[in-house]
């Protein structure tokens, strides 16, 4: 049994029909379960594979339907199909076939809103491709340092379908190392590392410095994690190399971290004060508050360690004030825990 809609909307300018749709489409989402694109998209060609490319559903696609673009009936149609492929509870069910009338609403609301598209005086002209995956990029990213993982992976694949399409490769490479990102925060380092390779080839076919710089990062952080230390230690070493090299800040000053915590698990003491205070001044000159503040809290460890207690209390200050001033509340409580300590030893 398939979803029943909700009464259509054909009236109106053509974007408010349009956004209209647009709503429309984000709740038939929700009632399916709200399912990523890549499902999405996997659905429909299962479904649909014998219809012809106007059924198939990429990730641009379904960005530009879902956040107010217009598209052809037979993609919107599809869309609609494969949504009400599953039911309220999210189980798989059989999708409308044309000619049901469940697909009328959704038929009338398309035939209105193109004409309402013929009929205006003067359409916007069409974004500059580079300007969108540039705009899913920061979209992407932001979604990624939120937590929305979900969403955040569905812009990187929308970008990367674009870059794609309009043979944008570096843009493409960013793409793949930013999903790369979402799978490593998921959990999913195996998954992770295809993407980080496939952005590391990119990155030598490109020579874009900065993305090979983050790519021997993420293989440095792969190999940490299996643990084959040795291995994490090369890649953390080259990134660096590449990093200093041409002034990449950011991942120069992370890769110091990591180095740094390589130190310490290996009982390297003398390595890991520095590379915790070297990271520490790059966050503070590139702005980078979060690379700062945490360096700052474990370089005030390395002092506290080595009984340097004035020093120690001096670094878990500066790091408790940028904590409190960048609402990171994880850095807070293990700031106030080290001056705690400092002034209760007991």
């Amino acid at each position: 049994m398939t979803q029943q809609q909700e009464p259509q909307e054909n009236t109106g300018t053509y974007e408010e029909m349009l956004q209209a749709q647009t709503r429309a489409l984000n709740s038939l989402r929700v009632r399916a379960g709200n399912p990523a694109y890549r499902t999405i998209e996997k659905r429909a060609a299962a479904l649909f594979a014998d219809e012809g490319q106007e059924a198939l559903l990429p990730g641009a696609t379904l960005n530009k339907l879902f956040n107010g673009g217009y598209a052809g009936r037979e993609k919107l149609l599809s869309l609609v199909r494969t949504l009400m492929s599953w039911d309220r509870y999210g189980r798989d069910c059989e999708p409308p076939g044309y000619g049901d009338p469940e697909l009328e609403p959704w038929n009338e609301r398309w035939t209105a809103i193109t004409e309402a598209k013929k009929s205006r005086p003067r359409p916007p002209a069409t974004p500059d491709p580079i300007t969108v995956i540039d705009g899913l990029l920061r979209q992407a990213h932001e979604q990624r340092e939120a937590g929305d993982l979900g969403r955040a992976e569905d812009c990187y694949r929308s970008a990367i379908d674009l870059a794609i399409e309009h043979r944008a490769r570096q843009k493409e490479g960013w793409a793949w190392d930013g999903l790369g990102s979402c799978h490593w925060r998921d959990g999913d380092p195996e998954m992770a590392l295809k993407f980080f390779t496939r952005a590391n080839r990119i990155a030598d076919e490109t020579d874009d410095r900065l993305l090979k710089a983050w790519s021997l990062y993420n293989f440095g952080m792969y190999w940490r994690r299996r643990p084959e230390l040795a291995k994490a230690k090369d890649f953390f070493e080259r990134a660096l190399t590449v990093a200093n090299t041409h002034q990449c800040y950011a991942a120069a000053g992370w890769t110091h971290h990591e180095l740094a915590e390589l130190a310490r698990d290996q009982g390297e003491t003398h390595l890991d004060w520095e590379h915790y205070g070297i990271a520490a001044q790059i966050g503070l000159e590139s702005d980078d508050d979060v690379l700062a503040g945490w360096s700052m809290t474990c370089v005030g460890k390395c002092a506290e360690r080595s009984g340097e207690l004035e020093q120690a209390r001096d670094y878990y200050a500066r790091a408790l004030g940028i904590g409190a001033r960048i609402h990171h509340q994880d850095m807070v409580h293990k700031a106030e825990e080290g001056l705690a300590r400092l002034t209760d030893p007991h």
